[in-house]
């Protein structure tokens, strides 16, 4: 639209009648409904014009010029156009308004006419240019529902030419969904307010909607809405797969932590189909267990399933199922096919899929179905079936829930060896309850004896054993009861009984009457009649006890198998967590590093944080397993514990300085330079300690107090002590202060944030190296925790300390690939099998300018190392095909026979203690844990060249 048109539907807009404008040039320009000025009038009206003075000159710009239209059917009010009046300048254009605009003309279309004279100044045409040519979408639209103008970018990005968007009422082009809430922000500009960042839905040429955000105000001078726009719709969509990945990362994170601390099976199977559903926009569906019946057909056991109960019966069924499951066994059902094929089965048409077993009466509608197989390797282990989806399913949403799936798989498999382990310890309770009840009931025999061992009585139990009743029993000797080799043995027993006070046991061959032989126990006790010594001799059968202890003893392997599962889940669910997250991490690093704008560097901040945060949980969740299963050790090795700290410290004094917080730090300078211990363990302490002084300090000083306070030639007794001037902690809050998923009240974690665990976590460590966490605090006043540690002081002579580097040596992305702390170039090989690790590291390493190779198992790095001689090797441990210790074992042979050392740096998503040590024996000469930090990775290989 040109600056014409725009005035034109301005004056038409607020004065009724009128006719259009001409130019001297010769050009007439008339208006929507053809009415065009003709000649004639214009040569009247050049002809008046020229021959009045200045003084009516000036009436006609007040008043302007009334003449007969071309039929002569009405006057016709003419104005002339001309920014500033000059008496001996012609006018630039005449503007015609009909006789119904005379009527009804006043002072405010007077000022009206005046500013469509302004636009059309040289000056305003030059806006009007840059209106039309600027990437940025603008409108211009009346409240009559139409477009006044819009610029080339709007007209483009909607696939419209710019007339033909001009000819519709912009309220059409508006999804009908958001129709409501548009017609509401116009309300809210007709009322004077602005309108800011509202998005809405528009339709395209094409059929396709586009996402616009809009900014919107009303002129004073014309009434009209003045937009600017943009198109959202590709930022959106990034947002919406920000949030997914978030989302999928914390039902991974909240089904592990449910698995952990809950003993009911359905718990973590619920929290998953509550985030399936939510991230496939899915109405109802089931996780449930593929198990086989005695004629091996396989059948669905529900571990969590939708309430869909739609009368009375099925609710009862759901109530008396739910704690056990449901069962589900026909299998002509869309479900049923994915038992028996399984495969992936959508159906976007149930009502007519041939695969359908069809819905009971009154079953809710069954619009859309996805049935997903979980696997574990290549056994079907259970199902996932999902339902209304609006606008149905495709493969691409079930490949979006793969690692949904994947923790369903490993759930399962944990619980199968739970419940194996629970069978397990139930079947050795019972036995150790039978057990007990025969040695309660007497079933023992027991007998007593004269000095020269002559049975005098005999309990029911004697006939059972041996098979002599009572009467054969009396007067026999006790030694006729057992093998004849054991004779001198039963007589020993006798002996050592005279002299001691308690019943000496030994284990004989018992001989029956009927010539078998069995083993028996024998307790012999003395008991005096008068002057004579007489015998006391329980004797059991332990032929079943014998067979019962080898039973034990397998039961209890089978039990520590059980429990062995349950820490390589976790182990597994370490590096399956991880690794996606250090490709998250590290991704997410590479791209800070590049050129951004402000928007995306904001939006990938975000993800790093959300990514850091969420393994911080998972670490502790990790932890406080090892801690409750009784798993945890300590790593120990010497280090430089003033240098520790100092690096360690750095960025909790930053966190408190953010946060207007003063952090002061004093150390003892009679503490050795070298101690022997877990450094990374004493930092987790300290960290959870004083980001919770920083994090309930709201001002004044935190304090972080090293002292010697005890120790002689080979150790040292250190205190740590964190001082606050924080919120304080009541008498009540003192109880719960260290219990877990603990912040004393709720309102602390709804404030503050925080698991809960950090806690419980640093207190079980601190009593893991032999000392006590202690608290000192009064509400409003501040706290005092402090413990202390002995550390032994032995091979302090030597700094052979080893490498070590973990999440503790990570920075802030933007310091990172860039500053590499050697500047040689090196031939680096990358034995990983993940493929977005291997991008990751590949990318890390390239950027710093070193040449790399790759190799996705042990065998194909063995391979290369016999071919070339490698500066640094990056070796993953647990790979297909041979994994990195068994790679690095046969590279240290190989070396030994031809000589040389590369240096191997272990690349470890294993979060077990105890791992690393294993890596350094097994010959790797470091270790980096995921996720990789870009800095740690390049300044490690740097020392290593060095």
């Amino acid at each position: 639209m040109n600056s014409d048109v725009m005035v034109l539907r301005v004056l038409q807009q607020r004065i009724p009648g009128v006719t259009g404008v001409y130019y001297d040039d010769g050009h007439f320009f008339t208006d929507i409904h053809g009415s065009r000025f003709n000649s004639r009038w214009h040569d009247e009206v050049i002809s008046r014009w020229a021959s009045i003075d200045v003084e009516e000159k000036e009436n006609w710009f007040r008043h302007g010029y009334v003449m007969s239209t071309a039929d002569g059917s009405e006057p016709l009010l003419v104005f002339p156009i001309q920014l500033e009046f000059h008496p001996h300048t012609a006018p630039k254009a005449w503007l015609g308004l009909s006789g119904e605009a005379l009527l009804s003309l006043t002072q405010e279309h007077r000022a009206l006419i005046d500013f469509a004279i302004q636009l059309l100044d040289s000056c305003k045409i030059e806006t009007l240019k840059h209106f039309s040519v600027t990437p940025q979408m603008f409108c211009v639209c009346g409240f009559d529902g139409r477009f006044v103008a819009v610029n080339s970018a709007f007209a483009q990005t909607l696939g419209y030419s710019k007339s033909e968007i001009e000819a519709l009422s912009y309220l059409e082009l508006v999804h009908p969904e958001d129709l409501n809430s548009t017609k509401q922000k116009l309300s809210d500009l007709s009322n004077g307010d602005v309108v800011r960042n509202f998005r809405n839905r528009y339709l395209r040429k094409d059929g396709q909607y586009k996402l616009l955000e809009w900014s919107s105000s009303i002129s004073g001078d014309d009434g009209l809405i003045y937009a600017a726009v943009q198109d959202v719709t590709e930022r959106a969509l990034a947002e919406k797969a920000i949030s997914e990945s978030n989302d999928m990362l914390s039902a991974v994170s909240q089904a592990l932590a449910s698995f952990i601390k809950s003993d009911d099976s359905q718990s973590p199977f619920e929290v998953m189909l509550h985030h399936l559903l939510s991230i496939s926009n899915s109405e109802y569906g089931f996780i449930g267990e593929v198990l086989f019946d005695e004629d091996d057909n396989p059948y669905l056991k529900t571990h969590a399933l939708t309430n869909i109960a739609w009368d009375e019966a099925t609710r009862e069924l759901y109530a008396q199922s739910y704690a056990e499951g449901l069962k589900f066994t026909n299998l002509e059902t869309l479900f049923g096919q994915v038992l028996k094929t399984g495969e992936l089965l959508i159906s976007n048409t149930p009502y007519s899929d041939p695969r359908s077993g069809g819905l009971p009466p009154g079953h809710p509608p069954l619009n859309s179905f996805m049935g997903l197989p979980v696997r574990s390797g290549e056994a079907l282990v259970g199902m996932i079936g999902i339902a209304n989806r609006p606008g149905g399913y495709n493969v691409g949403i079930a490949e979006h829930l793969n690692l949904l799936v994947a923790t369903c798989s490993n759930l399962i498999l944990a619980f199968r060896a739970e419940k194996a382990r629970h069978h397990i310890q139930d079947k050795l309770s019972r036995s150790e309850a039978a057990f007990r009840v025969l040695f309660d009931s007497a079933a023992d025999g027991i007998l007593e004896l004269d000095e020269d061992g002559s049975i005098q009585r005999s309990n029911p139990a004697m006939e059972k054993i041996f098979g002599f009743n009572s009467k054969l029993l009396l007067g026999m000797s006790v030694s006729d009861l057992f093998h004849p080799d054991c004779r001198s043995s039963l007589a020993a027993l006798l002996s050592q009984a005279k002299d001691r006070d308690y019943g000496v046991r030994g284990e004989l061959t018992g001989h029956h009457r009927l010539l078998t032989e069995f083993p028996v126990e024998i307790t012999v006790s003395t008991m005096a009649f008068g002057e004579s010594t007489h015998f006391v001799a329980i004797v059991r059968d332990v032929s079943e006890w014998k067979a019962l202890r080898e039973e034990l003893i397998s039961a209890k392997a089978q039990a520590d198998n059980a429990n062995k599962a349950k820490g390589e889940f976790l182990a597994n669910m370490s590096h399956e967590v991880r690794t996606p997250i250090n490709g998250v991490i590290g991704m997410t690093e590479l791209a800070l590093a590049t050129k951004l704008d402000d928007e995306q560097k904001d939006y990938l901040e975000t993800v790093y944080e959300s990514a850091k945060s969420l393994l911080r949980v998972i670490n502790d969740i990790l932890d406080f397993s090892k801690i409750d299963a009784g798993k945890m050790t300590l790593d120990l090795a010497l280090f430089d514990v003033r240098e520790y700290l100092k690096r360690m410290l750095g960025d909790l004094a930053l966190r408190a300085r953010q946060k207007g917080i003063v952090f002061e730090y004093d150390f003892d300078k009679r503490i050795p330079q070298y101690v022997n211990g877990d450094a990374y363990r004493l930092r987790q302490i300290l960290v959870n300690l004083i980001s919770n002084a920083i994090k309930f300090t709201e001002y004044g000083v935190v304090k972080l107090i090293v002292s010697a306070i005890d120790g002689e030639g080979d150790w040292v007794k250190i205190r740590f002590s964190v001082r606050d001037t924080g919120i304080g902690i009541t008498s009540e809050q003192k109880k719960d202060i260290f219990k877990a998923f603990s912040q004393g009240d709720a309102s602390i974690t709804r404030r503050y944030g925080g698991s809960g665990l950090g806690l419980v976590i640093s207190s079980n460590l601190v009593s893991l190296m032999g000392g006590h966490i202690k608290m000192e605090s009064e509400f409003g006043m501040g706290s005092l925790f402090y413990f202390d540690l002995k550390f032994d002081l032995s091979g302090n002579s030597s700094a052979n300390l080893s490498q070590r580097v973990d999440e503790s040596d990570q920075i802030a992305p933007e310091a990172l690939i860039n500053s590499s702390p050697d500047s040689r170039v090196a031939d680096i090989l990358i034995v990983e099998d993940n493929l977005i690790n291997q991008k990751l590291t590949k990318e890390i390493l390239v950027k710093a300018g070193h040449k790399v190779t790759v190799a996705d198992n042990g065998l194909r790095a063995l391979d290369l190392a016999k071919e070339r001689l490698f500066d640094v090797i990056l070796m993953d441990i647990q790979m297909p095909v041979m994994d990195g210790l068994e790679a690095t074992r046969l590279i240290r042979l190989m070396e030994r026979e031809s000589g040389g050392h590369v240096p191997i740096i272990a690349l470890t998503a294993h979060a077990m203690v105890g791992d690393h040590q294993r890596f350094i024996e097994g010959g790797m000469d470091a270790y980096i844990s995921k996720p990789i930090s870009s800095n740690a990775l390049l300044k490690l290989v740097g020392e290593l060249l060095s």
